[in-house]
């Protein structure tokens, strides 16, 4: 199985009393394919994002290696691993705290 997972995901949840009628809120994400290199990984989400308008809660793809069951569920209190912090900003977050 090709170990990089690609899945988009909104950032914003509609919410009529915020501003905008939106607030942060990460949604579940939908599995659109994958890859077995990070170049690779990276060009899907590129042609995905390009062709997809975001819309209003900012839809976006984005990947991962390996499991990503945690992503599927609408969980408002999911906190993000150090491994997925790294595989999003490249270090641990908190190294610059």
């Amino acid at each position: 199985m090709k170990p990089y997972v690609i899945f988009h995901r909104t950032w914003w949840k509609k919410n009529p009393s915020w501003p905008g009628g939106r607030e942060p809120g990460v949604g579940p994400a939908t599995v659109i394919g994958r890859a077995n290199t990070e170049e690779e990984a990276i060009e899907m989400c590129k042609t995905w994002n390009e062709s997809h308008d975001p819309g209003e809660l900012s839809r976006e793809a984005e990947f991962t290696i390996g499991d990503i069951q945690h992503l599927l569920a609408d969980d408002d209190d999911f906190e993000p691993t150090d491994h997925e912090m790294m595989s999003s900003f490249g270090t641990k977050w908190h190294d610059y705290l």
